[in-house]
């Protein structure tokens, strides 16, 4: 087993200061030189919300694909090979 610094231990301990909306201490890195996380820097709060708001698309955009190719017969990788013409043999 590695034996860390003195310094490194103290750096893997450090949380971000910001409270989460449910009022949760926020469990997130801080930021270098900073008590704050990515999500809880006021100098940030731009660009966190664009995150927020791009996250959220990427993720509705994946269920409705799962939805839309929500295919009989696809369950397992076997079932997902290429069938070739006049070949119905079942792997």
């Amino acid at each position: 087993m590695a034996v860390l610094p003195r310094d490194a231990a103290v750096l893997l301990k450090r949380r971000c200061a910001g409270v989460k909306s449910d009022g949760q201490p926020c469990h997130m890195a801080p930021l270098h030189n900073d008590p704050d996380g990515f999500a809880h820097d006021p100098e940030r709060t731009a660009k966190a919300a664009e995150a927020r708001r791009i996250g959220g698309l990427r993720r509705r955009e994946e269920s409705a694909i799962a939805v839309a190719y929500d295919l009989p017969g696809l369950d397992t990788v076997a079932c997902t090979r290429r069938r070739e013409p006049g070949n119905d043999e079942r792997a």
